[in-house]
């Protein structure tokens, strides 16, 4: 089950979060919130939250096989990881594939920090090694909205200065106003270095936030918002 943690609480996962203080109102969460299937109690036709996809059967192994050194499946020689997909049970490269990194939430250490003008930030930790280009820094989570349930929101949040969805794809949006990890607080840059990946994980879309280039321990994480503003929406 999804853990959470009100905001200021150290984050339990694989590596350090320095958490840094934010408002109340906000839950800190490691995995996205899905609502509930058809065929579920709770479920309505008008419910906000997208129901949850079902998991994907195993279907046909990559074919990558273990290397005398280093691992396998991480770059576009493996079919799954070209399609940006990860590899399942079945993988023969076995305990050295690399393309399972979301499903063993293998980040790199990031810290909340006071970016000025700005706000919040997300940076490198001063205490981590770099991140080179097509790290995995962080996933983008959140509660999982229905399109259909998107304007609603966007009248909620009208007064916001600003808002914290991100397009997953199939009319899915995942929102991390109220509920969400700490990639919410990676500010936007024209010159981004770092990027949001759409990765197919046991048949469920997930949002990496990979790295463009070489990221500096304490340099400060930005991607590309590419925010379209609209009358009667926050200005990003």
């Amino acid at each position: 089950p999804a853990m959470s943690t009100r905001w200021g609480q150290r984050l339990d996962t694989d590596g350090p979060r320095n958490d840094a203080e934010c408002t109340d109102d906000f839950e800190l969460i490691d995995e996205v919130e899905w609502g509930p299937r058809r065929d579920e109690d709770g479920y309505d036709t008008d419910q906000e939250l997208a129901p949850k996809p079902r998991r994907k059967a195993i279907s046909d192994a990559c074919g990558c096989l273990p290397p005398k050194e280093g691992m396998a499946c991480i770059d576009e020689s493996c079919v799954l990881y070209a399609c940006r997909e990860e590899c399942r049970s079945n993988c023969e490269a076995g305990h050295i594939c690399g393309n399972k990194r979301l499903q063993k939430k293998q980040f790199k250490d990031v810290e909340v920090f006071d970016a000025g003008v700005k706000g919040k930030g997300l940076r490198l930790s001063e205490t981590t090694t770099p991140a080179i280009k097509g790290d995995n820094l962080c996933e983008y989570t959140g509660r999982a909205i229905r399109e259909a349930a998107l304007n609603r929101l966007f009248r909620r949040y009208q007064s916001d200065r600003r808002l914290f969805i991100l397009a997953l794809g199939d009319g899915i949006f995942i929102d991390a106003r109220k509920k969400g990890g700490i990639a919410r607080f990676i500010n936007h840059s024209c010159e981004p270095n770092c990027k949001v990946e759409r990765w197919n994980v046991k048949g469920i879309m997930r949002a990496a936030v990979v790295a463009l280039r070489t990221i500096q321990p304490g340099e400060e994480l930005c991607f590309d918002y590419q925010w379209e503003r609209k009358k009667g929406r926050a200005p990003t």
